[in-house]
């Protein structure tokens, strides 16, 4: 493949881990699966004296070792930029149970470890993102809540799925979305934006459809099934009625 489109492999394998820890692409063995929805979501933030995905950039550390910076882009400076940024974390919450759930089930094993590294590598990046773009102390407060769970969220998903971990991953799940609720909401009050309701409303859909999914395999696999059942129908439908309040929104902002 370098050698049809006239590039070294090197070159080739760094193109392809770029696209990958930026979510782009997911590779899985020789497939390369695209992520259309981050992939349009770039280009449509992309401008020309930028590059659509940022190059990595060596560092040295203490050892004299190299050491590779994952980087994101620039730092949001608009209110609406950082609330998405906030309220993804949300989504990623949802999407890391998701994965470990899919490997539990057997789903597309590679694909679905794959994506659970990249997004817990994506949600500890944006949490650090999140923490220079803190304006007042209530935040940091939350903040430093929120990293408490994580830390045995994290540990919980790098074990492997069985029934009594995904009774734990069920609470600390849960908790995780609330802590990040709140920092999410405490953003959009701080950044008093007259667009900030419909930024929050529309990045709570993607959360949505993570948890809609999470709840499902949570019921199939037996996990706390009356809990999950009535998990799974409240997303549903604050899913609907979102969409709806979105439409009505539209009325006034034609590009949403």
């Amino acid at each position: 493949i370098a050698s049809r489109i006239g590039i070294t492999p090197e070159t080739l394998s760094r193109v392809l881990r770029d696209l990958s820890d930026v979510g782009m692409i997911i590779v899985d063995g020789r497939n390369i699966h695209l992520q259309n929805a981050c992939i349009t979501r770039r280009l449509a933030e992309a401008r020309p004296e930028h590059p659509v995905f940022p190059r990595r950039q060596g560092q040295r550390d203490g050892s004299g070792a190299t050491s590779r910076r994952r980087r994101l882009g620039a730092t949001p400076s608009t209110p609406g930029a950082i609330i998405n940024l906030a309220g993804r974390q949300r989504m990623l919450s949802q999407r890391l149970a998701k994965c470990w759930l899919q490997l539990g089930h057997g789903i597309q094993p590679s694909r679905s470890r794959s994506m659970l590294a990249q997004s817990m590598a994506l949600f500890e990046q944006e949490m650090a993102m999140l923490a220079t773009l803190a304006p007042n102390a209530d935040i940091r407060i939350l903040q430093a809540r929120a990293d408490e769970v994580w830390n045995s969220y994290r540990m919980l998903l790098g074990r492997d799925p069985e029934p009594k971990a995904a009774r734990e991953l069920f609470e600390l799940n849960e908790a995780l979305l609330a802590a990040t609720e709140e920092i999410t909401l405490a953003f959009e009050r701080a950044t008093d934006s007259p667009h900030g309701r419909w930024v929050n409303l529309a990045g709570r859909q993607r959360m949505l459809s993570q948890r809609i999914a999470k709840f499902y395999l949570f019921e199939q696999w037996g996990i706390h099934v009356t809990r999950s059942r009535a998990g799974l129908a409240a997303p549903m439908q604050e899913f609907t009625t979102s969409l709806t309040e979105l439409a009505f929104s539209a009325r006034a902002a034609p590009e949403i």
